[in-house]
This record gives C-alpha cells, structure tokens and sequence, in this order.
C-alpha cells in the first residue's frame, strides 16, 4: 500500500509508518479473511465461491504473494446483499427454480452469463427463506432455458456472419495458421472471443468490419495482386528491390503481411486516361 518503502533497510521490529495517514490500511486489515471465511460470510458453497472467483466476480483485496488472508468480506456481502434486493421470496419447496451455480450447470451457461441477465433485468431473482445468503438465490428454470435459447441464437448468427480467424487467415493467402494467429493475439488486428454453448473450446473470430480494419491497414501478396491485377511474381520483385520487408514489431515476425502504405507506394502508376 505503500505505507513502507521496499527499499526500506531497518530490521521489521523498526519499520514504522504514519498511522494517521495509513488510518484506512490499518482499520482494514483486521477485517481481510481466508477463502473458507469468506465464502461463509456470503452463504455460499465451495463451487459457488470458486465459479464467482474465476469469473472475476469477486477479486481479492491483496495481491500480496502468500497471504492467506486477501479477502475482504464486506465486499462479497456487498455483492450478495445487491443481487437479494433484486428478488422476492419463493417458497423452499418450488422446484421451478434454482441456484446460479445448478442452473449454471444444468444449462450449460457461464455464471457469468446469469449474472448479467439478472442485472439486465432479463432474469427474474427468488430468495428461498431458509437460506439468507448467496445459496438462496435462485433463478427461474424457465428463464434460464429462454436465455440459453436466445444466446444459441445470437452464437449462430455470428458465427454465420463471421470467419474464423484461421480461415480469414487462408483467405487472404497465409498458410501458416500460427502465424496470423499470434499477429492477431498480439492486438494487430481486431477480432473477438466466441465459446459456442456446445464446446468447451473459444475461438477468435472476425466479423466484416475487422475484416476491413485489417484490410485498410495491411496486405498480403494475395491481396494486393488481386487488387492490382499483379502477378504475384512481379509483386515480389518489387518488393525486394525497393526492400520492403513484412511488418514486424517488438521484434516479432508475423509471415508475408505487409503496412499497406509502404507497399501502395511502390507500385507502378496507371497512366492516366485521355479523351479525344
């Protein structure tokens, strides 16, 4: 937090700091908690508290390497006591609905996904009365199963409107899938992460518009020669005599793609049309 300077050399028993300045540091770390308090402080289970974890959900207070106390645990009832304002109770034995976490995983959904549908308004809240935590809040079966339909929906959609990048990749003539792939991990180019509801497996893909982000700044000997009307053998021979190389950063190569400026530049101007 900053309280003591890291480069500090007096022995810990020495190391003191402004206690009026650092009043909220110290007011806090009584309250940081371990991983199993934390969860019992917000009525939740061990797959619950890990599913919120690992969607960035709740984030520890403290990064500090070893601490086995990083949770504050007013920020995880903050967080459930927001999602219980938005119910209304529902009677124990109602089997029309069900935890985040089941109906997570009955449908397939990310918690993610739930979670933003219900502070969309799109997924309706119920509180069972035995369980005063994040346990008892609860989601409408049906609901559940409408979002999912609607999210398959809008998946097909994309993926019908889109291209994967590995294939935009082989349109635009580079072979090697690896390396478009790291050009476009290396943020070079736009794309987005898709996980079809039926595979465990994301993957990037491009809609038209990136498309077109590429293709205004970039091009490939592909591109250009059916641009151009260049034979690609001609286009290569220009390219080595006016030693344009492929676009390269931070030291990375990323295959034949080259900065469309550099490479417009070089090529021979059509003459111009005259009218008798």
């Amino acid at each position: 937090a900053g309280a003591i300077s890291s480069d500090d050399q007096r022995p810990r028993a020495r190391k003191t700091f402004d206690a009026i300045q650092y009043a909220d540091l110290l007011a806090m770390i009584p309250q940081l908690v371990g991983p199993t308090a934390m969860r019992h402080a917000m009525g939740a289970t061990v797959l619950e508290f890990q599913a919120l974890v690992d969607i960035g959900e709740l984030r520890p207070t403290t990064q500090v390497e070893g601490m086995k106390t990083p949770w504050l645990a007013s920020d995880g009832l903050r967080f459930v006591e927001a999602l219980r304002q938005k119910g209304q109770a529902i009677s124990d034995d109602d089997r029309t609905w069900e935890s985040i976490q089941l109906a997570s995983a009955h449908e397939g959904l990310w918690v993610g996904d739930i979670l933003s549908a219900i502070n969309a308004g799109t997924l309706s809240v119920g509180l069972r009365g035995q369980e005063v935590g994040y346990h008892g809040v609860c989601v409408s079966r049906e609901e559940v199963r409408s979002l999912k339909k609607a999210k398959l929906q809008a998946e097909d959609k994309g993926l019908e409107t889109s291209m994967s990048v590995a294939e935009f990749g082989r349109s635009i003539g580079i072979r090697d899938h690896s390396d478009f792939a790291r050009f476009v991990e290396a943020g070079h180019c736009p794309a987005h992460l898709v996980r079809p509801l039926d595979t465990a497996h994301s993957q990037l893909r491009m809609t038209q518009a990136q498309m077109m982000t590429f293709h205004r700044k970039f091009v490939t000997t592909s591109t250009i020669a059916a641009e151009f009307g260049l034979h690609r053998n001609t286009l290569l021979a220009l390219l080595r005599a006016h030693d344009i190389a492929p676009f390269r950063a931070e030291g990375q190569e990323f295959g034949r793609i080259y900065l469309r400026d550099e490479v417009v530049a070089i090529l021979p101007k059509k003459p111009a049309s005259h009218r008798g």
